[in-house]
């Protein structure tokens, strides 16, 4: 039983390993960067937005 659990391991492993290698191929991590920072700014600015229209003060 031990070594039938082992291989299903292994074998969700290796499955996760090729998923991720697959993904960092198709999507460059410049390209992710971009993404990152451009959805980043538009919740700071919608935070600065909402601090500025808020009643408390």
């Amino acid at each position: 039983m031990f070594v039938t659990i082992c291989c299903i391991v292994a074998v969700v492993h290796l499955g996760y390993s090729f998923l991720i290698a697959y993904f960092g191929k198709r999507f460059s991590l410049k390209d992710f960067e971009h993404r990152v920072n451009k959805v980043t700014d538009g919740l700071f600015v919608a935070m600065g937005g909402g601090i500025l229209l808020s009643n408390r003060a």
